[in-house]
């Protein structure tokens, strides 16, 4: 070994050394208790301390009168990519997720979330609600750094029901709603943490507000009182209920004395759902008047939009005796949870981790709100845009095109927004393209593209570049790999709309179909953690006069091959998988009977014989 080299090995050695004690310090020190809630759909505009005159809020107002407050945090437009950000600290479409349902908002698993890098510090971890980022074995908030995890149904508010830490055994709630049971497991979890002499990291994940909305009637009552529809009236409920199980567990915390050594913060995942979905029956539709009064703001868009109502959320931060009640203006995102969560805690992330996108904002905490340097920021449609349906696998990413993208760059003084929906009350766009002085027109009303041309070619300069690095990225835009065997699980299942490939099989939400002719198949990326023989079962949603067809399930020049009954759950044989990663191919080998009629697979399992 030369002296380079060996100088080399030093400093490696020394970095993984400091790394080490970096994480026994932080988790022998004195170090704060983390609680981070976060409400599903929740807009800007939904809380009366934001000037809300319809709705009650109290707990959270008090909370948010006692934190650090921030009038310009910016999310994601839609839940899994949020969330995945807020997980990662990073960029969602560098995650491996892609946008939702579909297998579409998996996060690759090399990816480290702040669970995994607080439970490596010490921490006791939990998580209790909304997930969204993986159902599948290994994609699990339990298998993602999280000691405690109930994984909540969606959007079941009535009685309460999910899979507590570990699936396929479902938790039903009887006669309990959404919002205490996911307070319930938080306040329980504080509880068996109090004593220890690790900290504990909390993660209270509501259902809250997303629709359908459903409440308990002495919550909707109230509202139908005071002269609301029905409609409004439940949403408003909602929210007060909400509050009331935030204004539970913050009690619980003082009662216990941990509130200042608790790091509080509230977020939501994105802007209000304006409602009308054909999934949800019209449940959650409000006239124009009450939409107005629900947006008291009058920002642009809903959920799902790039405009200010999308993405715009409350941030609040508190650790009493610490950090001083304050309204900071500077611009902040989801991907500067994780850094600035770290950075109180005083963690340091392994120098393998995946570069972060997001900064600490302990300085603005701090009440220091002039030594960072400005913000810039790229939030996107919660789907790439290219030529087949958002649900296909992508095939080539490198062939997707920036300049065809629904994105929007965003610094502390213009908002650049590329071919993104026209909304009522929005600018007409200039070639695809709208420009928003933020600083003059925070309502964004006017489009100055045209008169600030330098300007609209550097931020796209910088859209391109940053997606160039995007698709670039090892994680980015990756299909699902589902794992047999994990953790030496006998059973385990391959989710059937989560496809690598397809040939005439047609990918949605939570089934794949178009299964109606000879040779159409479907490809998945498996990683078989233990060799030997497992007895295949296909999963579907089965129907009267159906094709009657022959199915064949190959890897590795194994195979199985049966004929379909007409059942949802049927025995297709047994087969051996080596270990590793492979292709597993699902294919009709033969349609004996029937008129052509599209089968719905919604998973294949797998159980070690």
């Amino acid at each position: 070994m030369n002296g380079r080299t060996r100088l080399a090995s030093i400093f490696t050695f020394l970095a993984a050394v400091s790394v080490a004690c970096a994480s026994l310090v932080s988790a022998a020190g004195n170090q704060p208790n983390i609680l981070l809630i976060q409400a599903d759909d929740l807009g800007f505009d939904d809380l009366s301390i934001n000037g809300n005159t319809c709705s009650r809020t109290p707990n959270i107002d008090q909370l948010a009168e006692t934190s650090v407050r921030f009038s310009n945090f910016m999310v994601n437009s839609v839940c899994s990519p949020t969330r995945g950000s807020l997980l990662t600290g990073r960029d969602y479409w560098r995650t491996g997720g892609e946008g939702l349902h579909g297998c579409k908002e998996f996060l690759h698993l090399d990816e480290r979330t702040f669970a995994n890098a607080f439970q490596d510090a010490g921490y006791a971890t939990g998580m209790w609600g909304k997930w969204h980022n993986g159902k599948a074995d290994g994609y699990w908030p339990w298998d993602r750094g999280f000691d405690d995890g109930y994984y909540a149904k969606l959007y079941q508010y009535f009685p309460s029901s999910g899979y507590y830490n570990g699936y396929p055994k479902q938790v039903v709630h009887e006669g309990e709603w959404s919002p205490k049971v996911l307070t319930d497991y938080t306040i329980d979890f504080i509880s068996r943490n109090k004593d220890n002499e690790k900290p504990f990291l909390a993660y209270l994940s509501f259902l809250t507000c997303h629709s359908t909305w459903n409440t308990p009637d002495r919550y909707r009552n109230k509202y139908l009182k005071d002269g609301q529809s029905d409609t409004f009236a439940t949403l408003l409920g909602m929210l007060e209920f909400m509050d009331d199980q935030v204004g539970r567990v913050l009690e619980h915390l003082s009662d216990l004395g941990l509130d200042e050594n608790t790091v509080v913060v509230f977020i939501s995942d994105n802007g209000p759902n304006k409602g009308g979905s054909k999934n949800h029956k019209g449940a959650d539709v409000l006239s124009e008047a009450e939409w107005a009064l629900r947006n008291n703001h009058g920002f642009l868009g809903s959920k799902s939009k790039l405009w200010q109502n999308g993405i715009k959320s409350p941030l609040f931060v508190r650790w009493k005796g610490r950090y001083r009640p304050a309204d900071v203006e500077r611009l902040v995102t989801v991907t500067d949870v994780f850094p600035t969560l770290l950075d109180i805690a005083s963690i340091e992330l392994p120098r393998d981790n995946p570069a972060l996108d997001g900064r600490s904002i302990k300085p603005y905490l701090e009440g220091d709100t002039k030594s960072l340097d400005e913000k810039r920021a790229v939030f996107t449609h919660w789907h790439p845009t290219w030529e087949g349906d958002h649900y296909d696998p992508l095939q080539d990413k490198t062939a997707l095109d920036a300049a065809k993208q629904k994105m929007t760059l965003i610094n502390e003084h213009y908002k650049l927004i590329q071919n993104e929906y026209a909304v009522p009350g929005s600018p007409k766009h200039r070639k695809g393209v709208i420009l928003i002085d933020l600083k003059a027109d925070p309502m964004e009303r006017t489009n100055v593209a045209e008169t600030h041309p330098q300007i609209v070619r550097t931020m796209q300069s910088e859209l391109k570049l940053w997606f160039s690095d995007v698709v670039g990225s090892f994680h980015s835009f990756t299909p699902t790999v589902f794992q047999i065997g994990w953790n030496g699980k006998a059973s385990s299942e391959v989710l059937a709309f989560g496809p690598s490939k397809t040939v005439g099989v047609k990918n949605t939400s939570h089934v794949a179909t178009g299964w109606d002719a000879v040779g159409d198949h479907a490809e998945y990326r498996i990683h078989v953690h233990r060799a030997g023989t497992y007895n295949v079962s296909l999963k579907r949603l089965a129907k009267k006069n159906e094709t009657t067809a022959v199915v064949v399930v190959s890897c590795n020049g194994k195979e199985v091959r049966s004929k379909l009954k007409h059942t949802s759950s049927q025995l297709l044989g047994a087969m051996h998988l080596d270990a590793g990663e492979h292709t597993l191919r699902v294919e009709i080998a033969a349609i004996e009977s029937g008129e052509p009629s599209s089968l719905q697979i919604k998973a294949l399992k797998f159980d070690r014989s």
